[in-house]
């Protein structure tokens, strides 16, 4: 039924936009929540029939046992899996559960009239760890929603997240590990004893792009009638892909967002570069220090390749060669897999490297190869810290110089 089917995403997405979190912190489980959510618009409106005559009532097989509710569910599902994958780079490939007769033989009508339930149910098909009964919530309005956003708040609110066990085993003098820069008297985070490699992201932390970044796409945003300043532009788009800035833009102008946008905004980069792009204050000798240990180093980028290429060129960023090309990351290969050839042209094993970065599509791509991670936020950035550990982060540093060994 057509009818059904629009009056089922109308509901949803007048439930989506009542709940949409403002902290990034819940964003990833927002996104199972928010399918959770459809799932019960589709139960409760039930826009597909099944036609009589259709085998059914096979409890070994759940698509003929609960066609209608399998449907959903699997609609569902993919999406759910798809926007994972590509907006929060999780490994979805892991077998789910949609075929279990074990998982079918709990659902009931009730999850229908409950909410919380049904989104509690259809989180089984990922695969998750539950515990052995699904819970019927007597408030079906609030519920999981309304504990997630008071939890998000909490750690919005709150201080940073404490600090790594090794930065806790130099604090007790435990490691007899020495200091990579000897000026440096603050807070001090440890590279892993192993470590043989160090990877620095190009973006944000080898070169300072951060502010650059902000300007020009909230300049661009504008010529799309998107008004954000530079700080909102930043505190929305911190640590995400291009393609939520460009989802942003759909969302706001009702519009496909036109496929100018990421040409427009490598242009606009490009120029602004020539003029005031950077060097991080210090990564010269940061170089250095690691040299002198006998720790090799690559500046690695999963931005745009034209625009990394150009930076390259620049006479500013001289100090940078000292640490050789800029590796480019290949999101069609999967930056993984970039991370991974980085490591091996050094004859270093990914458990032998580090990433330090300070965006969150870095850090989660370099947990699904278990490299170890260091996030480089300014202890200010609260929300900024909060995401990067979301995304995998198990260190911090706001100075190079504050990295030991």
């Amino acid at each position: 039924s057509d009818r059904r089917l629009v009056d089922t995403f109308l509901t949803w997405r007048r439930a989506f936009d009542s709940q949409k979190p403002a902290s990034r912190m819940v964003r990833r489980a927002y996104v199972s929540f928010a399918a959770g959510m459809m799932f019960h618009e589709l139960l409760c409106k039930r826009p597909v029939t099944i036609r009589s005559g259709t085998q059914q009532d096979n409890p070994d097989i759940p698509a003929l046992y609960r066609p209608e509710e399998y449907l959903y569910a699997s609609y569902c599902h993919v999406i759910r899996q798809a926007i994972l994958g590509q907006d929060f780079w999780l490994d979805t490939r892991k077998p789910d559960r949609l075929d279990d007769p074990a998982i079918w033989q709990e659902f009931s009508d009730e999850m229908t009239k409950d909410r919380t339930a049904a989104i509690a149910f259809s989180d089984l098909f990922a695969n998750e760890s539950r515990s052995l009964r699904i819970p019927i919530m007597a408030d079906a309005g609030d519920g999981f929603g309304k504990r997630l956003w008071t939890l998000a708040a909490r750690h919005t609110e709150g201080k940073s997240p404490a600090s790594t066990d090794a930065l806790r085993a130099v604090a007790q003098g435990r490691t007899g590990l020495r200091l990579v820069s000897s000026r440096w008297t603050g807070p001090q985070t440890a590279l892993p004893a192993a470590t043989r490699l160090v990877m620095v992201a190009f973006e944000g932390v080898a070169a300072q792009t951060d502010i650059i970044d902000s300007e020009e796409l909230s300049i661009l945003l504008g010529e799309y009638n998107v008004e954000l300043t530079p700080e909102e532009s930043r505190e929305r788009f911190f640590g995400q892909p291009l393609s939520t800035a460009m989802t942003y833009v759909a969302e706001w102008t009702g519009q496909i967002c036109p496929g100018g946008f990421i040409t427009k905004l490598d242009q606009r980069l490009i120029q602004r570069d020539r003029r005031d792009l950077s060097p991080m204050p210090g990564i010269g000798a940061f170089f250095q220090r690691l040299k002198e240990a006998d720790i090799d180093v690559a500046i690695v980028s999963h931005g745009r390749r034209r625009r990394v290429e150009a930076a390259q060129k620049l006479r500013a960023l001289s100090t940078l060669q000292s640490a050789g090309q800029v590796y480019m990351l290949d999101a069609d290969e999967g930056i993984e897999n970039g991370l991974q050839s980085v490591a091996c042209s050094f004859g270093h094993s990914p458990r032998n490297a580090v990433l330090i970065d300070a965006s969150c599509v870095g850090i989660g791509m370099a947990r699904r190869l278990s490299i170890p991670t260091i996030g480089f936020v300014s202890e200010t950035r609260i929300t900024d810290r909060n995401a990067l550990s979301c995304a995998g982060a198990q260190g911090f540093v706001s100075d190079l110089d504050a990295l030991i060994r």
